[in-house]
């Protein structure tokens, strides 16, 4: 399977998991991070971190704000904007995610 082919499968799984689940699902979370990897991987940059952004917004929705998932996403995005040249904007979800990753930790230690 090529990997324009492999795209257009991820969007149709998109499309049918949405309409079964809903967007803000861990299903549709993980098909959206497989997309966005792809496009990423493939120069298409803006699209992977329109669908990147996406995910941090579903993420928000299902997980407490202090999840490491939470912090992965912002990762991405942070990672996806650092190849775009936009350094800027780049460390702020990298500040984001840091904040969570040592909420996190701090909160697990304590457990």
């Amino acid at each position: 399977m090529s990997e324009e082919q492999h795209i257009a499968e991820l969007k149709k799984m998109f499309k049918n998991t949405e309409a079964k689940v809903g967007l803000y699902h861990k299903n549709c979370l993980e098909i959206l991070n497989s997309l966005a990897y792809i496009l990423k991987k493939t120069g298409k940059l803006d699209q992977a971190l329109e669908y990147y952004k996406l995910c941090v917004d579903i993420c928000y929705h299902i997980y407490d704000k202090n999840n490491t998932a939470i912090a992965c996403c912002l990762s991405y995005v942070g990672n996806t904007l650092v190849i775009m040249g936009q350094l800027e904007e780049a460390k702020k979800y990298f500040k984001e995610a840091l904040a969570i990753f040592e909420t996190d930790g701090l909160r697990k230690q304590e457990i």
